[in-house]
């Protein structure tokens, strides 16, 4: 593990972003001048595990470095959670009439269950029932879009929960929840180095190590001039 001033252009990001979460960003960075904490990488493929949002937003303002914290991924410390997108208010109406699911409703434990097994690409969860993917699974690239475009276009605004809050209790507070497959690390890693993007807030980076390093402030302003 080690710090290092890196060039932008250097790091692979691994999913897209959100673009107001990449707003506020930029905005913090040009009223300080700093960055406040570290882009965590892979050390060996480059990839950003964490620091997308802040590697667009200091791309987008024209600053050609970032203070990153390179760490082994494949170490077994290092984990990958879900992020669940979440809605309070849907349009169930498009859900019922897409090709992407199947007609069979379902219980939520009988979802969860398919997905996690990998016989469902994806699932759609409300309080009356859940929708499974088309029977056929592909890869959890595409999984992943499918079931991302289809919510998105479902949903009128989106939340993101990590996946360690039950589920009963989500859907107490949400209408809709889309439910997809765990990421490998190897899957983060090779989409990323081949350009591949996953949607925005696909999956997070956990650890039993501290990861959340500081970056002391450190002038991303000076960074560039030198």
């Amino acid at each position: 593990m080690s710090i290092r001033l890196e060039p932008l252009l250097d790091l692979k990001p691994h999913e897209e972003t959100v673009h107001s979460e990449v707003k506020k960003i930029k905005e913090d960075l040009l009223s300080t001048g700093v960055q406040k904490t570290h882009l965590i990488v892979d050390e060996e493929s480059r990839v950003i595990l964490d620091g997308t949002h802040r590697h667009r937003a200091m791309a987008e303002i024209g600053l050609r470095y970032t203070v990153t914290y390179a760490v082994r991924y494949l170490q077994p410390e290092i984990l990958v959670k879900r992020w669940l997108p979440c809605t309070q208010r849907a349009d169930l109406s498009l859900i019922k009439e897409s090709r992407a699911l199947s007609s069979e409703i379902v219980e939520s434990s009988l979802a969860i269950s398919a997905v996690d097994e990998l016989k469902a690409s994806f699932a759609l969860l409300t309080k009356e029932g859940c929708y499974l993917s088309a029977p056929t699974f592909i890869s959890i690239f595409e999984s992943y879009w499918i079931g991302w475009r289809l919510f998105q276009n479902t949903a009128y605004a989106i939340e993101f929960s990590a996946d360690t809050e039950p589920i009963d209790s989500l859907l107490k507070r949400f209408e809709l929840i889309l439910y997809r497959p765990t990421v490998s690390k190897k899957e983060v890693v090779l989409n990323a180095s081949e350009g591949g993007l996953f949607p925005p807030k696909s999956h997070a980076t956990y650890s039993t190590l501290s990861l959340k390093i500081y970056a002391s402030d450190y002038s991303i302003l000076k960074a560039d001039e030198t």
